[in-house]
């Protein structure tokens, strides 16, 4: 990473506001694709509301597949930090493509709260249109494999979305 990179990053991760939302109106402009990790560490270590709040629009107005795919990518390593499903719900929100991240989705079903589950299966619906059969396959089989695991409330949010195989 450059240093015009690496001095963003400490820009981002300021404890001054002003100078971490100001850098965050530069990554909004660079739309690089490798700053989406590097937000989502932001997101779960700033103190400020604003600068999280800022984070949450950004995530939101995703349109870039890659950058949106290093984010789904990364989600999982926050499973259980407070917010997660606002950041989840993202996925759902944005416009962009996610049907190659759904397996991701699929595992915070399984592994997070009722309001992860809610906000994950809200983006596979948002998605499941593009995949092609086997990926639809796949994606079948792995809410089908999880379904047993989950407690009865998020069988009952799967249970709606699937028909689950005995």
């Amino acid at each position: 990473m450059d240093k015009d990179n690496q001095k963003l990053i400490l820009q981002l991760k300021s404890t001054n506001i002003d100078t971490a939302i100001n850098a965050l109106k530069l990554v909004r402009m660079s739309g690089k694709p490798e700053y989406a990790d590097i937000l989502l560490d932001v997101f779960f270590e700033t103190k400020y509301e604003d600068l999280k709040s800022q984070i949450i629009l950004l995530f939101q107005e995703m349109r870039d597949v890659d950058f949106a795919s290093i984010w789904a990518e990364n989600l999982e390593k926050y499973l259980g930090r407070e917010k997660f499903s606002d950041i989840v719900a993202c996925g759902w929100m944005s416009p962009v493509d996610l049907s190659k991240n759904l397996m991701v989705f699929c595992r915070i079903i399984e592994n997070g709260n009722f309001m992860d589950a809610v906000e994950a299966l809200s983006v596979i619906e948002q998605n499941i249109h593009n995949l092609n059969p086997a990926e639809n396959d796949d994606l079948e089989i792995c809410l089908n494999n999880i379904f047993k695991s989950l407690t009865e409330d998020k069988k009952s949010l799967l249970a709606s979305f699937i028909d689950p195989i005995e």
